[in-house]
């Protein structure tokens, strides 16, 4: 029997270091919540905290998949690995999408640190929610 792997039932998996061990416990049947016709680069996710996004980006970072490209043979990689194979995220030679994390604060203060003068702020902000 397959141990249960589900990142949201810790309620803390951001707090989980290690690459590997966030894949291992990252459960494949999450990813049914992403099926549906609209482009996986297009979806915008609104939800609780606590409800699972970070966890769920996460898994679109380099680290995580090239751990799960690293060990796709392996039993319990597997799954998760033919799942994000069918969004076209992995492919035999490794990540074909990758996702970076932007911290941004409710101010975000972090766009002023750059130094751009204000409407090209106001663009930046706006490409990155696009």
């Amino acid at each position: 029997m397959k141990e249960q792997r589900n990142p949201f039932l810790l309620r803390a998996s951001e707090y989980i270091d290690a690459d590997p061990t966030f894949v291992r416990f990252f459960g494949p049947g999450t990813l049914e919540l992403l099926k549906g016709n609209q482009p996986l680069v297009t979806r915008m996710f609104l939800s609780a905290p606590g409800a699972g996004k970070t966890s769920l980006m996460r898994l679109f970072t380099p680290g995580p998949l090239l751990e799960l490209h690293k060990y796709q043979e392996v039993d319990g990689y597997n799954d998760l690995f033919e799942k994000m194979k069918g969004f076209g995220v992995m492919g035999e030679d490794g990540p074909k999408l990758l996702g970076i994390g932007l911290t941004i604060s409710r101010s975000y203060s972090s766009l002023a640190d750059i130094g751009l003068d204000p409407t090209k702020e106001i663009r930046l902000l706006f490409a990155l929610l696009d």
